[in-house]
């Protein structure tokens, strides 16, 4: 039984999937089975996310454990960064969007530090990033 679901609203486009093909090659040459499925199902999710950004054709997903992943990723990153007041962007996730990988979490909470405080105030209040940093500390590295 094929299993369906229209792609999740997202603004991804073909950077995304270019960064899921990168991850996919280094399971491949791992030799890792089961990387090797996790990211061909992540290349084709990102794929079909690049579609419909790019064209507005709404695009299925044939694999939904694929899109629950996506959709829980988002819904993480989203509680992540509105816990320590900060909004939330799809575009904060252009590195990578796993948030079990420390180094991910903390790349979406630089980008969205600098996004939203330093581009916004053109200057960044050290008590505040040292509050920040201090949230994040506690909250992104216990998962």
């Amino acid at each position: 039984m094929i299993y369906t679901t229209d792609v999740p609203a997202t603004n991804l486009d073909w950077k995304y999937t270019y960064g899921e093909v990168k991850e996919l090659i280094q399971e491949i040459k791992r030799f890792n089975l089961k990387g090797i499925r996790n990211e061909l199902c992540d290349v084709y999710t990102c794929a079909m996310c690049a579609i419909t950004t790019t064209t507005g054709i709404r695009m299925p997903i044939y694999w939904m454990r694929s899109a629950n992943g996506w959709n829980d990723r988002l819904n993480f990153f989203q509680k992540y960064l509105n816990e320590i007041g900060l909004e939330f962007k799809v575009e904060y996730l252009r590195y990578g969007a796993n948030y079990k990988k420390a180094h991910k979490r903390r790349k979406v909470f630089e980008l969205a530090v600098i996004d939203q405080i330093y581009n916004v105030q053109n200057s960044l209040d050290i008590v505040e990033l040292q509050w920040l940093l201090h949230k994040r500390r506690n909250i992104g590295e216990k998962s």
